[in-house]
């Protein structure tokens, strides 16, 4: 299975995966990456936060695939 890689970024910080994870393909790398956006956006509404920042998914080459804004998944 392609491995991909979920990268986070902020205004004011980012962190790298450099783990990936294992997934069928395209379309399950980018409901994982809805399922990690929707995480980070429930924490910063907790913290009286704004959604800011986006998920950058890449893969096994780490090549850039798309990015995901956060305020895409918050409702």
């Amino acid at each position: 299975m392609p491995r991909f890689y979920f990268s986070r970024a902020c205004p004011n910080h980012s962190i790298t995966d450099v783990t990936g994870e294992e997934l069928r393909d395209r379309a399950e790398a980018t409901g994982r990456a809805r399922e990690i956006a929707m995480e980070i956006v429930s924490d910063q509404l907790k913290e009286g936060q704004g959604p800011t920042g986006w998920i950058e998914v890449e893969d096994e080459a780490h090549r850039p695939l798309f990015m995901l804004p956060l305020r895409a998944v918050a409702s």
